[in-house]
């Protein structure tokens, strides 16, 4: 019984000592990223600044993109609402039609979005859907240079010309995004491994463990990150909270394989929200 203790006993100080370390973890981000979480039974999406680790909770959206420090397009099942999110003023809404998967920026003027079908674009301002390509059932889409890339029913990950209708292949996966400075695009392999790969520079970068989503920084440097939480991390919680939900938010550094800490815990699915400006 003396041993269980004796060992039980290492265990929490070893728990207590990870607890105090991590926490002292610096944090040299910057910007405002965006996740899925619940404020009590609402569900909704929280506005960090990694500078101040304020936040912003703005209720009943399924989905966010910034576009500015103080700008976002939210979106709510069939409706994207155009709002200021520093006084939750809302300037413009859109009537899209159908519950969109997932919404990504094409330009200033027009978003794209997955049915769970079809990709398709919403010109802003002519207030017109175009259907575009059948993809895999994957959310994840991006752009690069007006050109699409996705992955088709073959889970060939292709750069789309649409005025050309050619296709170049760029690698074998699913779910691909692309890069602010349009050179990298980060996707889940056949295996299901998250791989960057820069598409000028051949360089591949390949994560260790499963990852739900993910997001780059506005740098094109990082990648926002939600996946699952560490045994100690779990053990902490527990010790701390008396609770534990399972799935974290970090900020991978792929360039130097360095992940940083956003969040110890979230809810499964806060990713769905993932933003970064």
């Amino acid at each position: 019984m003396k041993k269980i203790l004796l060992v039980l006993s290492a265990i929490l100080v070893f728990v207590a000592l990870f607890y105090i370390f991590t926490g002292k973890q610096k944090n040299n981000m910057s910007g405002k990223i965006t996740y899925c979480a619940y404020n009590d039974s609402v569900h909704g999406a929280y506005v960090l600044d990694l500078s101040t680790n304020k936040q912003i909770f703005i209720p009943d959206c399924i989905s966010i993109k910034l576009f500015a420090s103080d700008k976002a397009l939210v979106g709510k099942y069939k409706i994207i609402e155009k709002s200021n999110i520093e006084t939750m003023d809302i300037e413009d809404s859109y009537d899209i039609e159908e519950t969109m998967d997932y919404f990504t920026m094409v330009n200033d003027s027009a978003i794209s979005f997955s049915n769970g079908k079809n990709i398709c674009t919403f010109d802003l301002k002519k207030r017109i859907k175009t259907i575009l390509a059948a993809d895999n059932g994957a959310k994840y889409h991006g752009w690069r240079d007006g050109k699409l890339i996705y992955a088709n029913t073959d889970d060939e990950i292709v750069e789309y010309d649409l005025s050309g209708g050619n296709e170049i292949k760029l690698a074998d996966g699913r779910e691909p995004i692309v890069s602010a400075d349009n050179n990298v695009i980060a996707y889940k392999d056949l295996d299901g491994k998250l791989n960057v790969f820069n598409i000028k520079t051949n360089e591949r970068y390949i994560y260790n463990g499963y990852v739900y989503y993910y997001c780059f920084s506005p740098k094109s440097d990082m990648l926002l990150i939600e996946d699952e939480m560490k045994l100690l991390t779990s053990l902490k919680n527990m010790l701390v909270s008396g609770r534990t939900i399972g799935h974290r938010i970090i900020v991978w550094d792929y360039r130097n394989n360095n992940k940083i800490k956003v969040l110890d815990e979230c809810t499964a699915g806060a990713g769905e929200g993932f933003s970064w400006k």
